[in-house]
């Protein structure tokens, strides 16, 4: 196998690595802003709520 033939298999497989995490770094980024928005809703649900102090 010549360098550049190697060379080249090697970029595809970390061009295929780098291109799975930014999937995943996307799915998670997408997770986050469900989780976000959910706290914000029950955040909202406990301030709307009145304190038993």
């Amino acid at each position: 196998m010549k360098k550049t033939q190697f060379d080249a298999a090697l970029q595809k497989q970390v061009d295929q690595r780098v291109r799975s995490k930014q999937v995943e770094v996307e799915k998670l980024r997408k997770q986050i802003e469900e989780y976000q928005s959910k706290i914000k809703e029950l955040e909202g649900k406990i301030s709307a709520r009145p304190n038993h102090h």
